[in-house]
């Protein structure tokens, strides 16, 4: 099981193209300019099997 703190559909940033997006949770490092500290080990997530994310990009290409 995947520890999924959140997904992004359309993400820009970075990047010239769009792309999905999955930030996981359970980082234990904690950089002194961490781009994403939410995704520290903090015990709300969803758990995810790597299936249902695939089906759920899967679902965003249509």
């Amino acid at each position: 099981m995947l520890k999924i703190h959140s997904t992004e559909t359309f993400g820009t940033q970075d990047w010239p193209w769009i792309r999905f997006l999955v930030f996981l949770q359970g980082c234990n490092f904690h950089c002194l300019y961490c781009q994403n500290p939410d995704t520290r080990n903090h015990g709300w997530w969803k758990e995810m099997s790597d299936e249902e994310l695939i089906a759920m990009i899967e679902k965003e290409e249509a």
